[in-house]
């Protein structure tokens, strides 16, 4: 018998022992983060969070994400060092289940609060009865304040405890302008609610917590409804808060203990890449470096509002040109929307010349812990991270000068989508003066080759005409195409040689030959081999003219020519006389008339 007492207790001590060996750990336990409340106004995010098991953290010791993208660190420090306050919404009970001596405490309880205000703090009080009424809006001053509290009883038939809660978010959102405070909503309660003229149900509460992120800090007197406690516990513990059992004694510690763990945590100030809201609730998850512990925690936030972008994007100094390629680099001072885009870049040369470009890489600069290390990640020449940043590469070589760049459809990321105004000069190191000359001229040539190849062709003909003309013009003399200058005249005689008359001929090269004749009747000249005399020449008639004798007179006739014959420069017209040392004119040809007789 004394042996089976003493196995169960051994049994009891070991099971007792195994239930309390994870409290202990965790009483003795590893550091955690606690996420309490994040409230945001884009791109302005502001979490409140505790941290057990460890101190000392910085700004760099805390990294953020909301909707899975990185968030920047701006500021970390506990709560009583910010220049954050707290919105304290008080939810007093005073329905008839609230005791006499439980009515007394809660108020003793609530003076130290109201006289421990900071001034960035704000008290808000309302009563949980028939009905939820606010007692206290959170701008009265010290003394309005002890009135209202003093002034609490404890004789409404029915606790709407749901009506208040959603009463308190309601009040909550509609004073949440900014983001200096954080709100936190207290309970004071025997846990009970009379839903019967209700108009909220512990769902609809529960949503509502859920979506406003706030926390409630629940202090039920013993003695009330076990399942209306449960209610409240499941109620504080889903919106981030807790509840604690007080009694008349120690309600005063046990507020005293909330109000300290509320002011004894942390505020971290993030910012967002920008102000859109894509989403109402996201994904909000906090990381924090304490010694050598990395401690994470996350939870939902709701993304309601957003502060109005008014600030355009900027270049950042002058375009920058690259090293090791034909182009530039240009930093933004935040990221921006369309610089990837070949045609938002319009860059000319001090003549308007346009420059072209091949490509374009658009980088964004890490934003927050969590994009660090990123290969595309936009940098200085110094390596150093930036907001982002552009190459823009030509499809050739500028020369050196100066150039100005205009931007087309950049804006920023905000949800106003700013413009990137104005514009941007840079000087670039390239081909020489002379090069640009050079080029200049080929590619005229080559632009305008069909203008340069019939002026070609037109100093060819005209040289050709000229040499031409120069050599007396083409001539067709018996199917053959000739120079003029080349043709050669022949002569015969039908009647002897006396020697008495003699023609100087010259033809169209100039050359002179004497051809002696004799002329008893008529002396024919023509381009026919009938005539006496004959020549190749295409401006010469078949039979051009005759000379005929008659005593020691000689007399010449043309013979209807087309071309016609002259006789000093004067047309023959009809039958002349000729005399020694006429000339004569036919075709080509110019003829010296000579009478030796007496000579």
């Amino acid at each position: 018998m004394v042996k089976k007492i003493i196995v169960k207790l051994l049994v009891i001590s070991f099971l007792a022992g195994m239930c309390a060996f994870p409290v202990l750990a965790s009483a003795a336990g590893a550091a955690k983060v606690d996420i309490e409340q994040v409230r945001t106004d884009l791109p302005e995010v502001r979490a409140y969070f505790y941290l057990d098991g460890a101190d000392g953290i910085a700004a760099a010791d805390v990294s953020a994400t909301l909707g899975g993208k990185a968030l920047a660190t701006e500021s970390v420090a506990l709560l009583p060092e910010s220049d954050a306050g707290v919105d304290y919404y008080v939810l007093a009970d005073i329905s008839g289940s609230i005791d006499d001596e439980q009515l007394a405490a809660m108020k003793k309880a609530l003076k130290p609060l109201s006289d421990g205000l900071g001034s960035a703090d704000n008290l808000v009080l309302i009563s949980v009865g028939d009905r939820a009424d606010t007692l206290l809006t959170g701008t009265e001053a010290s003394k309005q304040r002890a009135k209202a509290i003093a002034k609490l009883g404890n004789g409404d038939a029915t606790t709407h405890l749901y009506d208040a809660i959603d009463k308190a978010l309601s009040l909550a959102e509609s004073n949440a302008a900014g983001l200096g405070s954080k709100s936190e909503i207290i309970v004071i309660t025997d846990g009970a609610d009379d839903t019967d003229g209700g108009t909220a149900t512990k769902q609809e509460t529960l949503d509502s917590l859920s979506e406003s992120g706030i926390p409630i800090h629940a202090l039920c007197f013993a003695g009330g409804d076990r399942g209306a406690r449960d209610n409240l516990g499941e109620i504080s513990r889903k919106s981030g808060g807790d509840m604690v059992s007080v009694s008349a004694e120690n309600i005063v510690a046990k507020l005293t203990d909330a109000i300290g763990r509320i002011k004894g945590g942390y505020v971290a100030v993030f910012k967002a890449e920008s102000n859109v809201v894509e989403k109402e609730m996201q994904s909000f998850s906090i990381e924090v470096k304490a010694g050598e512990n990395t401690l994470t925690d996350k939870t939902a936030a709701a993304v309601r509002s957003a502060t109005a972008d008014t600030t355009a994007p900027e270049i950042v100094g002058e375009p920058k040109q690259l090293k090791g390629k034909d182009g530039i680099s240009i930093e933004f001072s935040e990221p921006v929307a369309g610089a990837d885009d070949k045609d938002a870049y319009i860059i000319k040369d001090g003549d308007g010349k346009k420059l072209r470009i091949k490509s374009v890489a658009y980088r964004k600069g890490a934003f927050g812990a969590a994009g660090a290390g990123s290969g595309t990640d936009a940098t200085d020449a110094a390596g150093e991270s930036v907001a982002a940043s552009v190459e823009i590469v030509f499809t050739e070589e500028p020369y050196s000068g100066r150039y100005e760049i205009s931007f087309v459809g950049i804006t920023d990321i905000s949800k106003e989508k700013n413009q990137l105004n104005g514009k941007a000069g840079f000087s670039y190191e390239g081909r020489s003066e002379v090069q640009k000359n050079t080029d200049s001229i080929l590619g005229m040539l080559r632009a305008y080759w069909w203008a340069v190849l019939i002026a070609g062709i037109a100093i060819i003909v005209l040289l050709a005409l000229r040499y031409i003309r120069k050599r007396g013009g083409l001539i067709r003399v018996d199917g053959k195409i000739g120079f003029g200058d080349m043709a050669e005249f022949k002569h015969h005689f039908s009647t002897p040689d006396t020697g008495d008359v003699s023609l100087v001929v010259t033809d169209t090269r100039g050359k002179s030959q004497r051809v002696d004749i004799g002329i008893e009747k008529s002396f024919f000249v023509g381009r026919s081999g009938i005539n006496n005399l004959s020549f190749d020449d295409d401006k010469m008639s078949r039979q051009h003219f005759v000379i005929e004798a008659e005593g020691d007179d000689y007399f010449i006739t043309d013979l209807n020519t087309t071309n016609g014959t002259f006789l000093n420069g004067v047309p023959v017209k009809a039958r002349r006389k000729v005399s020694n040392k006429d000339v004569i004119t036919a075709g080509r040809e110019k003829f010296v008339f000579r009478v030796w007789q007496g000579q």
